[in-house]
């Protein structure tokens, strides 16, 4: 009699840590990718008066010199995010009709969220790619905004809306660039294009 006492505790605290084991061990959430991608330090914010200037962990969305489009400033700036920061790049532009072109970069991709409009809607019309990627189109009627994320960071091109044509030209300018890198000449160019 007191074997089988003996016997069933030991069987009973088995069942109890494999219950733990399952509960506490297995029944943790797997980390994805995009989570073990770490939040930057937080920095002060600073004016951009140069788009290779940004002091930025991933790639920047920019418009190449020559297109028609003014380089006007822009900032670099943290953002709270999740348990740390956000880091943010606003870079603006504008052309000779006064129209204002707007490049913004956030890193980690995941706070993309922390980039958005609600006056855009997605909009109808010609798909936008970039790289062979997808763009997300969202209008509000009177400007266009292009959304698209990368493993590192997600970028946003916000501009007035224009003829598919224009668009289609302008967006041969955009490229995406590595800020300490871009005074050794590597930048990449990113191919918007209409199809």
């Amino acid at each position: 009699m007191r074997v089988l006492r003996y016997l069933l505790a030991a069987v009973l605290i088995l069942l109890l840590t494999a219950v733990f084991y399952v509960a506490v061990v297995l029944g943790t959430p797997q980390e994805t990718a995009a989570q073990e991608q770490a939040l930057p330090a937080a920095s002060a914010s600073f004016s951009v008066s140069a788009p290779q200037s940004v002091d930025f962990p991933a790639q920047v969305l920019v418009l190449a010199d020559g297109s028609g489009w003014s380089f006007t400033g822009g900032s670099c700036y943290d953002q709270s995010f999740e348990n740390g920061v956000a880091r943010i790049a606003m870079l603006q532009w504008r052309n000779d009709a006064g129209e204002t072109l707007t490049c913004a970069t956030v890193y980690p991709a995941r706070a993309v969220t922390l980039l958005r409009d609600d006056a855009f809607a997605l909009a109808s019309g010609t798909p936008v790619t970039v790289a062979g990627v997808a763009m997300i189109r969202l209008t509000d009627g009177s400007r266009v905004r292009l959304q698209a994320s990368g493993s590192e960071a997600a970028w946003v091109l916000t501009l007035p809306a224009m003829e598919e044509q224009t668009l289609s030209t302008l967006l041969q300018s955009v490229m995406l660039i590595s800020p300490a890198e871009s005074s050794r000449g590597n930048s990449h160019k990113v191919h918007f294009s209409l199809l």
